[in-house]
């Protein structure tokens, strides 16, 4: 503009974000703990019944590795 140099720039504040970005994770690694210390068998499926989740109990249980796919590849709903 007219030979002028101008320089733009934005700043956002992104405390609020990087707060609840590190409660998020501390949640999920307070999660993974207690999962992972349980000795029962957790899993988490989607709206269309696919696994998404297992904890590592279901797979050191002594079930093949061809029933474990099996299980972990069919949606739950075929299951039952």
């Amino acid at each position: 503009m007219n030979g002028k140099k101008f320089l733009v720039g934005v700043f956002r504040d992104i405390t609020d974000f990087k707060q609840t970005e590190e409660t998020l994770r501390k949640n999920e690694e307070r999660f993974r703990g207690i999962v992972e210390s349980m000795a029962d068998w957790i899993w988490e499926v989607d709206r269309q019944g696919r696994y998404t989740y297992c904890s590592k109990k279901i797979e050191s249980e002594s079930l093949s590795s061809s029933l474990l796919y099996f299980v972990l590849s069919t949606p739950l709903f075929l299951l039952f």
